[in-house]
């Protein structure tokens, strides 16, 4: 079953928070630049991890959320930099 990475917001949620824990998602503040520096090492360590079998895969949502679903919003380059293609 594949993680995300959400806002940490979520993580206060009863039963959402602890059930995304379980999964292994990544929570990370927003506002924070220091959470997403620390969020861009986590997610490249977690590609090494999932490519080797050891984690499940990462979703990752490239508009950074979601939208009322009848257009794109712009993408975030965030999480992306420095990853390998698979």
């Amino acid at each position: 079953m594949p993680s995300a990475v959400i806002k940490a917001d979520i993580a206060n949620i009863p039963f959402v928070g602890p059930l995304g824990y379980q999964t292994g998602c990544l929570y990370f503040d927003r506002g924070s630049k220091d959470d997403k520096r620390d969020l861009l090492a986590m997610t490249k360590e977690r590609q090494i991890k999932a490519e080797k079998g050891e984690l499940p895969p990462l979703i990752i949502c490239a508009e950074g959320g979601t939208s009322n679903g009848k257009q794109l919003i712009a993408f975030k380059k965030g999480c992306f930099v420095g990853l390998r293609a698979i």
